[in-house]
């Protein structure tokens, strides 16, 4: 089963989080000279209203394209041919007997070192659209907002769903049953049962004890090849979506343009140009302290709308930092649709209107789509032959 992720998806994550780390709190830029309707800092602490999300809509990573986008159709055709790879196919046998195998090797194995484990069940793969890396190019990656200066104020981004906010500690009680047991262990005991099962230091994190169970069970038992249908016709594809890399100097904080890469959409001298009128509206208000005055475009600003709690404050996400996500409330990790989010989103709103940034910013994505296949048409065709033999050969998408 294939478990792959769209370029695109990971470099729009790594802005959002750059600009998360490196932005601002909210302000108050505005083209018709109206201030905003809730400044965090003078009007004291805002109320939670609509934490809960009960009651407004769900948050959107993409917005609708107001020009046609050429990658549109190629695109379509590389999702379904991916959906019908590895949605909906059989479970897949041959691996779950060789899981089962594993687990009930390492009980064994970790019983006869004086430890309780119990055999994790297996779980088949499930993939979504969401796991999909060839995400939807008839839209724009910008965060979705109302179409009303009024709209924003009352609803903000929205909130994100219900599937995005799953914590860790969720995910790994889910799966994992052992976890009771080995938090009822002592420090010691836990080094020691580690020790048992992985063999890996818990501070060093290097391998100390070869002979750990889970190295003889995968030594007894070699995972089987479950890679699933040969989808390297969509090439392609994946070279198309290099056109929006960026590459991150973590170091610095610089967006940067990806050398190897020179067709990179980031680099585009329209993109380049929009993004410095869009930064110059955010920079100019009182908040411009917190704001990074390198790569400002709306990512930067939702990033950090996901970390500012329901009363203003933005959570320390500086170098040294420390924290457990988990023990976060929700207001510091996601959109929740607080007031001190619905600023921040009407700022947004405002630049955007101020620079005319969708209409722009879907020409310059147009444009270097159009740029990008009149050099690639031919392996673009290609591929796209290739995916309808695929999918008539293949009828799980």
């Amino acid at each position: 089963m294939q478990n792959l992720r769209g370029r695109a998806r990971a470099a729009r994550a790594l802005v959002a989080v750059a600009g998360a780390a490196l932005v601002l709190v909210g302000c108050t830029g505005d083209p018709g000279g109206e201030p905003s309707t809730t400044d965090a800092a003078s009007a004291g602490t805002p109320a939670p209203v609509d934490v809960s999300g009960t009651e407004l809509p769900t948050a959107s990573d993409t917005t609708a394209s107001p020009v046609e986008l050429p990658f549109a159709p190629y695109f379509d055709g590389a999702r379904a041919a991916w959906l019908a790879a590895n949605v909906g196919t059989d479970t897949d046998t041959s691996r779950a007997e060789w899981f089962d195998q594993v687990e009930a090797f390492t009980a064994e194995c970790m019983a006869k070192a004086g430890f309780d484990y119990k055999a994790v069940p297996y779980q088949a793969p499930e993939p979504t659209e969401e796991d999909n890396p060839y995400v939807d190019r008839s839209a724009l990656d910008i965060q979705s907002l109302p179409g009303a200066l009024e709209e924003v104020e009352r609803v903000g981004y929205g909130v994100d769903p219900p599937a995005y906010r799953v914590s860790q500690a969720d995910l790994e009680g889910w799966y994992d049953p052992n976890a009771d047991y080995v938090d009822s262990l002592s420090e010691s005991g836990r080094d020691a049962y580690n020790n048992a099962l992985n063999g890996i230091d818990p501070e060093t994190y290097e391998t100390v004890n070869p002979d750990n169970c889970m190295s003889l069970a995968y030594d007894k038992y070699p995972e089987p090849d479950t890679s699933g249908p040969d989808l390297s016709f969509l090439e392609p594809a994946d070279g198309m979506d290099r056109l929006f890399e960026v590459v991150i100097d973590w170091g610095s904080g610089m967006i940067a343009v990806d050398p190897s890469n020179p067709d990179a959409l980031i680099s585009d001298p329209a993109l380049l140009a929009l993004n410095k009128e869009y930064g110059d509206c955010a920079l100019s208000n009182e908040y411009a302290e917190y704001l990074y005055p390198g790569q400002i475009e709306p990512s930067a600003l939702v990033g950090i709308t996901r970390i500012t709690a329901a009363d203003g404050s933005v959570r320390d996400v500086s170098p040294g930092a420390s924290y457990d996500p988990d023990t976060l409330p929700e207001d510091q990790r996601f959109l929740v649709g607080s007031l001190a989010e619905r600023d921040i989103a009407v700022v947004d709103f405002k630049c955007r209107q101020q620079t005319d940034y969708v209409n722009r910013y879907a020409k310059a994505v147009a444009a270097a789509q159009t740029k990008y296949l009149s050099e690639h048409q031919a392996e673009v065709d290609k591929m796209m032959a290739q995916i309808e033999d695929f999918l008539a050969n293949h009828k799980n998408g």
